[in-house]
């Protein structure tokens, strides 16, 4: 019985897009529904993420009034990434201090060699995943979480002046840096580095003096370089952390207590300078020099060792 039967060749399934209401398409294998729109004779499409027809229907209004805002002429559609990346840098960088500008521009540079020549307006999600898994394994995290903060960046703003349907970037992850616990030395250890920081040179004095002020003080290097006299108000037992022409980090100037261990210091520098001779920053610049080309052998015994911001370390 069995053998007489005849085998029929199953039918082949339906694969594609079906038409079912006004630019809105279904998917035929997985149910889901599609947006589709024209503007200045191009067709766009988009997964409208939902297999809910009156869902669909709310998504695809909303889709196509963006569609409608794009700029219709030609030139826009063809400016490329590294194009509106350059225009985007010298507005942004006005508002970024020298050391931030300098590490967006290299952050543009390295996502030059891969979104530069693309036209702005055909870089998908999928390129932006392809550059992630390109370039965070061979890079270190801070170094790709920059470049991916950049690259939103540019989207963001192409995407408010209607360049851009989506920021196709938001959907990148950040990398996770490995934080390994930091070592901060104790009152025994920290005498010992300046002890090693004075037998590096009869001139690392000026080393010892700015590592001295930076532990007690909690300042990043760059606002211990910028301090003056006329910022240190011992009667009031406080004194204004300004960063000088640069400015701080955050551009906003602090008021901060001086501790004890930090008055003492600054007690005995005061002794060594007069009031009324060059600014903070002008001696400390020197400082730091010194400091720079003096203590390479230093750094590397004490490798791993992060000072403490604030007093804690020498009491």
């Amino acid at each position: 019985m069995l053998s007489g039967m005849k085998n029929t060749p199953s039918r082949p399934q339906k694969t594609g897009f079906k038409k079912v209401d006004e630019c809105l398409n279904r998917h035929v294998q997985s149910g889901g529904y599609y947006a589709v729109a024209k503007r200045a004779g191009k067709q766009f499409r988009k997964s409208l993420k939902t297999n809910d027809r009156q869902l669909a229907q709310r998504r695809r209004s909303d889709y196509r009034e963006n569609v409608h805002r794009l700029p219709d002429d030609s030139g826009a559609s063809r400016v490329t990434v590294a194009e509106f990346a350059e225009r985007w840098f010298g507005v942004a960088a006005l508002r970024m201090k020298e050391k931030s500008a300098t590490r967006k521009k290299l952050s543009l540079k390295n996502l030059g060699g891969y979104f530069g020549k693309l036209p702005l307006r055909k870089v998908t999600a999928r390129d932006c995943e392809a550059w992630m898994q390109a370039r965070s394994s061979h890079v270190a995290a801070s170094t790709f979480n920059n470049e991916r903060g950049t690259l939103q960046s540019v989207f963001a703003v192409a995407k408010r002046e209607k360049l851009l349907l989506n920021n196709s970037a938001e959907i990148l992850p950040r990398s996770k840096a490995d934080k390994s616990k930091p070592v901060i030395p104790n009152r025994e250890q920290f005498a010992k580095l300046l002890e090693t920081l004075k037998g590096v040179d009869p001139r690392a004095k000026h080393a010892v003096t700015l590592v001295e002020l930076l532990a007690c003080s909690g300042m990043r290097l760059g606002e211990a370089v910028a301090l003056r006299w006329e910022e240190v108000n011992f009667a009031g037992e406080r004194f204004t952390v300004t960063g000088g022409e640069q400015g701080t980090k955050n551009h906003k100037a602090r008021l901060v207590p001086i501790f004890p261990n930090l008055r003492c210091l600054l007690e005995l520098l005061r002794e060594g300078a007069e009031l009324s001779s060059a600014p903070w920053r002008r001696a400390f610049r020197s400082v730091f020099r010194k400091y720079t080309r003096m203590t390479k052998g230093t750094r590397k015994r004490w490798n791993g060792t992060r000072f403490p911001g604030r007093r804690q370390a020498i009491g």
